[in-house]
């Protein structure tokens, strides 16, 4: 029960920040913004039931953990640097 509360913390403070984000920083039109961040939103939801799918028809529970935590250690090492993007040959980070 509290891991939901988190993970609904998190999902409203992330659409809330991005849409700033994609229109402060992006310099993106609200309408745009707007179908981004709804996009995201459906892929949030979306992702679990053809992950589901996956691990349920192919993997089994064992090789899901594995790939999973494998992605997850990938993406969170510190030694993780995405690249910086530019917009608009803006240079500020």
């Amino acid at each position: 029960l509290v891991y939901e509360l988190f993970e609904r913390m998190a999902y409203y403070g992330i659409a809330a920040n991005l849409f700033i984000y994609l229109t402060d920083k992006m310099h993106q039109g609200t309408v745009e913004a707007s179908n981004n961040v709804t996009n995201w939103s459906g892929t949030v939801f979306l992702t679990p039931l053809l992950g589901a799918y996956v691990a349920d028809a192919y993997l089994g529970r064992y090789w899901t953990f594995v790939v999973g935590s494998a992605i997850y250690l990938m993406v969170a090492t510190p030694s993780y640097n995405p690249p910086i993007l530019h917009v608009h040959g803006n240079t500020d980070t």
